[in-house]
């Protein structure tokens, strides 16, 4: 259990666009984002709503690492595993 909280998972997506590129950690929060020049062209509330749905891309993939990381270490269905589980979706707003 401790290996899995010491292990420093990032999770990466882009918009679909390309625009937008956010890169989250492994509490689920976000520690880059990088903007494209093309956003400027584009209107405030296209490119929130782009950022969002990139920041939630990012995020499934870090539970999708989390939860293969969870599987080689403690078992994804042990106690242990689905308690780290039920953790981190409940830290990234997740249903359980």
């Amino acid at each position: 259990m401790g290996a899995i909280h010491r292990a420093h998972l990032t999770a990466t997506a882009h918009s679909r666009d390309g625009l937008v590129k956010v890169t989250v950690g492994a509490e689920g929060r976000v520690e880059r984002i990088h903007l494209e020049d093309g956003t400027r062209q584009q209107s405030a509330e296209t490119t929130a709503r782009s950022l969002m749905e990139t920041i939630r891309a990012a995020n499934a993939s870090l539970l999708k690492q989390f939860q293969e990381l969870t599987a080689e270490i403690v078992g994804a269905e042990s106690e242990t595993g689905r308690m780290l589980m039920a953790g981190l979706r409940r830290r990234l707003g997740e249903p359980d």
